[in-house]
């Protein structure tokens, strides 16, 4: 979850400095819908872990409750690899030029995302200045 937070992170960032057209590109509609997609896509990722890890706080890993810790672990690692690849699409040829991280650090999160289905491994995690749900005050 938090190499998917990163990469939107690392994204917006760009998408609001950089200008195209007069504008800059987060002021585009389809950029904003992309964004939006991704971070509720990150939000659910971070419920089913969060869902997950309650479960395995009172050791429920019996047969009927395993398929929701597997699904978990199977989102989150999938969505880090779909939202750096988003990501590496709206930096553009950004991604790549020299002293850009975006490029090698998709390369080498891809290959341990993919590992991740066979390692047990965890990711930390904020978007674009939303807090989230869980962490909001209630006034």
């Amino acid at each position: 979850i938090g190499l998917a937070e990163g990469a939107l992170m690392y994204a917006v960032e760009y998408v609001k400095q950089r200008e195209a057209f007069g504008q800059t590109i987060a002021d585009f509609q389809g950029i904003q819908w992309k964004i939006a997609e991704l971070a509720a896509e990150i939000e659910a990722a971070r419920l089913l872990t969060y869902r997950a890890a309650w479960m395995a706080d009172r050791s429920l890993f019996t047969k009927e409750h395993v398929p929701f810790l597997s699904m978990a672990k199977y989102y989150a690692t999938e969505l880090a690899v779909k939202v750096s690849g988003e990501a590496l699409q709206m930096l553009g040829a950004a991604a790549v030029l020299p002293g850009r991280q975006a490029a090698h650090d998709r390369r080498g999160h891809h290959a341990s995302a993919a590992g991740a289905h066979r390692a047990r491994g965890s990711r930390p995690r904020s978007v674009v200045g939303l807090t989230p749900a869980h962490e909001q005050k209630l006034s």
